[in-house]
C-alpha cells in the first residue's frame, strides 16, 4: 500500500480496528488522517457483539425501513454511508484518498457507487485489510480492483 497506492489523505472510522489501521498507515506514509463516526459499521443494536446463535434470539427486521432493536435500519445505514461519501467527495482537495472502514461500510459504498438498489441482495466479499481501488475523474468512474489482499502474501 505504501509504495503502490499511497494516499494523500485518509478518512477512517472511529471504531478501534479501522482507526488503528488508519493511524498506522497515516504515520507510515506521512499523510493526514480524519476520523469520522459516520464510517462506523452498521449498527445492529442489541445483536452487536453476539455470536450468530445468540443473535438469532432477537427478531430480524422484516422490511428495509425497520430498525434492529436499539440499532438502525438498512435504509438509514445506506443513507448514512451515501451521506459521508458525498461529504468526502465534496470536501476532498487531494489527488488520492483512502477510506479505512469496515466490510459493511465498504459494501454499502460500492453498492452506492454502482447505483445498486438497497433491496438488491448482491454483496461484495470483503476480507480483513482488503484494498479496493476506485478512480473518479469527473464523470469517468473506474474500478481497478476490489478487496485485493496481495499485500498479505508471505505474512
Amino acid at each position: 500500500m505504501k509504495k503502490d497506492f499511497a494516499p494523500d489523505f485518509i478518512w477512517a472510522s472511529t471504531l478501534k480496528r479501522a482507526r488503528e489501521t488508519g493511524e498506522i498507515l497515516a504515520e507510515a506514509i506521512g499523510c493526514p488522517i480524519q476520523l469520522e463516526e459516520e464510517l462506523m459499521e452498521f449498527n445492529n443494536g442489541v445483536q452487536a457483539g453476539l455470536s450468530f446463535e445468540e443473535a438469532k434470539k432477537y427478531p430480524e427486521p422484516k422490511f428495509l425501513h425497520d430498525r434492529f432493536e436499539n440499532g438502525e435500519s438498512f435504509i438509514e445505514f445506506r443513507m448514512r454511508i451515501e451521506g459521508i461519501f458525498s461529504k468526502i467527495m465534496i470536501e476532498n482537495t487531494y489527488d488520492r484518498i483512502a477510506i479505512v472502514a469496515h466490510g459493511g461500510v465498504i459494501n454499502s459504498l460500492l453498492r452506492a457507487f454502482f447505483k445498486m438498489p438497497i433491496s438488491m441482495d448482491y454483496y461484495f466479499k470483503m476480507g480483513d485489510t482488503g484494498i479496493s481501488l476506485i478512480e473518479i475523474e469527473g464523470e469517468q468512474k473506474t474500478v481497478h480492483f476490489i478487496n485485493d489482499t496481495n499485500h498479505l502474501d508471505g505474512m
